[in-house]
């Protein structure tokens, strides 16, 4: 899976980079059970949000249409970095699944961001 193998790099860099927890929020449209496995074992720098009702991915523009199994909607892979008040510092929205940011890219974007 893809996505498990971003968060993985994601949270070895954040791990190496000593970032405090929850400063990564992953919105994932897995319900909370199945997001208890994530939470057990990634990163503590991250808080998994559930949006199984997608509205995260529709308020962002990111739904994949027909893309999962059974002709399902889908999100399409998306990474941002907000700067207090909500404001995007730095976006990475993908044009496939297989197009994800580097690991440090998104770090260093959240670090300037926080500065």
């Amino acid at each position: 899976m893809v996505c498990a193998a971003e968060l993985r790099g994601l949270g070895a860099e954040a791990d190496a980079r000593r970032l405090a927890p929850g400063s990564i929020v992953a919105i994932s449209t897995d319900d909370d059970e199945r997001l208890d496995a994530w939470r057990a074992s990634m990163s503590k720098a991250f808080t998994f949000v559930s949006d199984p009702g997608k509205a995260a991915i529709g308020a962002w523009g990111l739904v994949h249409p027909g893309a999962a199994p059974g002709g399902k909607d889908a999100a399409r892979p998306a990474t941002y970095v907000l700067r207090r008040g909500g404001v995007v510092a730095w976006a990475h929205p993908a044009e496939s699944v297989l197009d994800r940011p580097e690991p440090a890219e998104v770090l260093d974007a959240l670090a300037a961001a926080a500065r």
